[in-house]
């Protein structure tokens, strides 16, 4: 595992199918997670639709994390976006609105996960106030504010 890096092309066979996804076999006493939202363009809702248990996919590695190790499709445009380390604190983004929720709004800009506009870094808010100020699809420019393995925070600040 210590010789696995992001980006490396595997080649994995599925091993089990599941509600989101598929566990695959990297060889070498490895396994990967592949989901759903990783198998191509557009919404997909199930893996199986895609695979069946015994194919052998050309997948990416685009992050390991405590052990584990997420994959996508080799052609899959997810793996084209960044990853949460590639941005800098600061760095201005352009993000859509893909969902807006008690914690917080969440953007599409560009990473392998939405980034999150929490309430606190939104200039004038409030809690309730939330939905009327974002709507799904709508873009906003926003900045880093905070980095972490499994979350990118942006402010409006």
């Amino acid at each position: 595992m210590e010789d696995l890096c992001t980006g490396e092309e595997l080649t994995g066979t599925v091993t089990k199918l599941k509600t989101f996804g598929a566990t695959l076999d990297l060889g070498a006493g490895m396994q990967g997670s592949l989901h759903v939202r990783h198998l191509g363009e557009g919404h997909v809702e199930k893996a199986s639709d895609f695979m069946a248990v015994g194919d052998t996919l050309q997948v990416r590695v685009f992050r390991i994390r405590k052990g584990e190790v997420d994959v996508a499709l080799a052609d899959s445009a997810a793996f084209q976006k960044r990853l949460f380390s590639d941005f800098a604190i600061g760095e201005q983004l352009q993000g859509t609105v893909v969902g807006v929720s008690k914690v917080g709004v969440f953007l599409d800009v560009g990473a392998v996960n939405a980034a999150l506009l929490a309430p606190e870094n939104v200039l004038d808010f409030s809690m309730s106030a939330l939905p009327e100020l974002f709507k799904k699809g709508q873009k906003l420019v926003v900045k880093v504010a905070a980095i972490a393995p499994m979350q990118l925070d942006v402010s409006m600040k």
